[in-house]
């Protein structure tokens, strides 16, 4: 009986006792949806270390309840279970009365757990709170704790009432109650007697048992199958692959012996090719040879006569040395080889699927050149040459050994499209994806053609390429910008008067450099600049009336025109005589100076007619010295010499093509060309040296709002047009 108490103890502690987190005996256990069950205090300490409740067991994620781990359900079952052995394994062999601590125990009471003499066990059942006790004597008790130890455990004290045991079970709160609880708070509730429910839950439990069993019966028979296929399988691949390796040797020895019988065949190919074409150069060898001989010997015979022969001898033999002679000379000794050495190997690319190595070409290639190449393209647009033969040499080339490929600016590869037109050339495509120089090689059978490489120029698209700035006082933005100019270094220099000072940007609009000036006696308030060819900076200031001169990293050097400026607003210096010319707006003229400040001449009056202004604001001078004002209010581009006599006058007052409306900034490029920034009608316009109208730069989807400044870059073959767009307090770059 012992044995058999021990192994059903040590078998319950070892499947059910044990926390599966701790590997100990549950401490407090918790019971999880999933019915595994874990000690309180490890399931607080994974919820701390993971901030979730996921079952170590079957990885299922639990809700965890507003008061933490506590409100998980206690699994009173193994806690009571887990307390029994805790007993069993602190009590002894003694059997002392625990009533009297005097007299040999003789009975146990089941309920109270506590042995007792037989004189204290009737004290105990006379008991009225007692009375339903269950007493056994320690022979029955210790038989059925060892058989079923389930039946003589203690009674489950309530959590609410710990005085009172539990006696029922409330179906309405799904609780076991005990009888206080029934008075105080499940007074009208659906409750019974615990033992009776848990008689009927039994049966309902015990039935969902005989079907689990099933299931766990099934569950195995699905695992042996598995098992059972996973073998079948593991022996099935291993035939399989058995029977694949010996077909990948066949066939690999198939393709071997394809592969080799092609390539016998090609080699024969070009071996009789090789022979046939080696005979008949031979044959023309020896011919040469022959007739090199006989030119020789002439040739020897006739200068040995010429050197050694008296005046007799060499009349003599002149009938018969002359016939020789010119007959050898009728003899074609310019001759091309009657064969070349075309002979080229076209591998075939899918060997497995046409079951062909290649062919042998033996035509005779014809000789390529460049013949038509675009002077620029745009981007977004096809970069096309084409290439033609020379010569008269027969037969084509298949395209696949036409390599083309195109460098980029940024040094990438890009493949080129080659089509055979079918007419003797050939048309290399590629597109134009970014700006600035495109290299395009082309070779045939490895060497590269006539004019190859060949260098394409390519350039923005028409139109806005990109806007900086905006309203502001900051790094980049801008209050009232006016004038704008390109220095040295290819960024613009812009205005930005009511922020007195100027700042400069790369044409793609990142902020460059800041130039202030803060030791001038008034804010300096920024109109125009204009770069001389030593790098110095000319600044018209509107606040101090005067220009100030810097360096180009905005280090004041000198200043000058105090006294004489009344309004400056627009500057330039003269591409030939460095001679600084500045606009005057409220003194209707042009004033100009040296680039050390004396002051030179002036010229222009208020008015309208050839030679005066009414309200100039900007001024500039083309590579031949002519000098273009911009005549605000008279709506005109007055045109000028270098020393300020009147040449010509362009433009009157309208928006139709040709027409002016308030034009304030000018510029020209290094082609002659005049650009204008109207500031009423919203656009930039251009024109020819003479006047002639050309084109509109910008469009109305641009949006253009009352623009000022305007200038223009050095690029081949269209300078980039910058404008000051005042409206939108930024700076617009556009191609043209």
């Amino acid at each position: 009986m012992a044995s058999e108490e021990k192994t059903f103890l040590e078998k319950i502690d070892d499947n059910f006792l044990v926390c599966g987190i701790c590997s100990e005996r549950y401490k407090n256990a918790k019971n999880l949806p999933c019915l595994h069950s874990f000690c309180e205090e490890c399931l607080s300490q994974l919820v701390k270390k993971t901030g979730k409740l996921e079952c170590p067991i079957c990885r299922r994620t639990h809700h965890i309840p507003d008061n933490g781990v506590t409100g998980i359900p206690t699994n009173f079952f193994v806690n009571k279970l887990v307390e029994e052995f805790r007993k069993r394994e602190g009590s002894s062999d003694q059997t002392t009365c625990e009533g009297c601590d005097e007299a040999e125990s003789v009975k146990h009471c089941v309920q109270c757990d506590v042995n007792f003499c037989r004189i204290c066990a009737k004290s105990h059942s006379r008991m009225r709170s007692f009375k339903s006790h269950q007493l056994l004597t320690l022979e029955e008790y210790k038989s059925a704790k060892s058989t079923d130890p389930i039946s003589v455990q203690g009674s489950t004290y309530c959590t609410s009432h710990e005085d009172f045991f539990i006696e029922f079970y409330c179906f309405t709160c799904d609780a076991p109650v005990c009888l206080k609880c029934t008075a105080l708070d499940h007074r009208s509730h659906d409750y019974r007697c615990v033992k009776d429910a848990a008689k009927d839950y039994s049966k309902v439990l015990n039935e969902m048992i005989d079907k689990v069993k099933v299931k766990e019966v099934e569950i195995r028979d699905s695992k042996n199958g598995i098992a059972s296929m996973q073998e079948s399988l593991d022996k099935r691949s291993k035939t399989v692959e058995k029977k694949i390796t010996t077909h990948i040797d066949k066939v690999r020895e198939d393709l071997l012996r394809m592969v080799q019988e092609g390539g016998d065949t090609i080699l024969t190919e070009l071996k009789d090719e090789h022979s046939t074409r080696k005979t008949e150069l031979n044959s023309q060898m020896k011919e040469l040879e022959i007739t090199e001989n006989d030119l020789s010997s002439a040739r020897e015979y006739a200068e040995k006569l010429v050197h050694y022969g008296n005046a007799a001898q060499v009349m003599a033999a002149r009938k018969r040395v002359s016939a020789q002679m010119e007959e050898l000379l009728k003899i074609e000794t310019k001759i091309n080889p009657a064969v070349t050495d075309s002979l080229e190997f076209l591998p075939c690319t899918d060997f497995c699927k046409e079951r062909n190595l290649g062919t042998l070409q033996k035509v005779d290639v014809p000789t390529y050149r460049v013949s038509a190449t675009p002077k620029y393209v745009r981007v977004g647009d096809d970069i096309t040459v084409t290439i033609a033969t020379e010569g008269a040499h027969g037969g084509a080339v298949d395209v696949r050994n036409i390599l083309a490929t195109m460098k980029t600016p940024d040094d990438k590869m890009v493949n080129v499209e080659v089509t055979d037109n079918k007419d003797g050339t050939l048309t290399l495509k590629s597109k134009a994806q970014m700006e600035g120089e495109h290299e395009i090689s082309v070779s045939i059978f490895n060497k590269p053609i006539t004019g190859s490489p060949v260098r394409v120029k390519v350039i923005p698209k028409k139109g806005l390429m990109c806007k900086f700035g905006e309203s502001g006082g900051g790094i980049g933005q801008f209050n009232f910008p006016w004038g704008v100019t390109v220095t040295g270094t290819g960024h613009a220099l812009v205005c930005d008067q009511n922020n007195h000072r100027l700042q400069s940007f790369t044409l793609c609009g990142k902020h460059k450099d800041t130039f202030q000036f803060t030791d001038q006696p008034n804010a300096v308030r920024p109109y125009s600049a204009a770069i001389s060819v030593n790098g110095e900076v000319f600044i018209t200031d509107n606040g101090n009336k005067q220009v100030i001169v810097c360096d180009e990293n905005g280090r004041q050097d000198r200043c000058f025109g105090k006294g004489k400026l009344k309004h400056p607003v627009g500057v330039a210096i003269h591409p030939l005589t460095g001679k600084v010319y500045v606009v005057d707006y409220e003194g209707h003229c042009i004033h100009v100076y040296n680039q050390d400040g004396s002051y030179i001449k002036s010229f222009g009056s208020y008015g309208s007619g050839d030679g005066q202004f009414n309200c100039p604001e900007c001024v500039a001078i083309d590579h031949t010295g002519k000098v273009y004002v911009s005549d605000r209010d008279n709506h005109r581009i007055q045109a000028f010499d270098g020393d300020g006599n009147f040449l010509y006058t362009f433009g009157t007052k309208g928006s139709g093509d040709g027409q002016l409306n308030s034009p304030i900034g000018v510029a020209v490029d290094k082609h002659g060309f005049v650009y204008v920034a109207e500031y009423r009608n919203n656009r930039i316009v251009k024109f020819e040296s003479g006047g002639k109208f050309v084109c509109r730069i910008d469009s109305v989807d641009d949006g253009l709002r009352n623009p000022l400044g305007v200038c223009v870059t050095d690029d081949e073959p269209f300078g980039k047009v910058i404008v000051v767009d005042k409206g939108n307090s930024c700076v617009k770059v556009f191609a043209q």
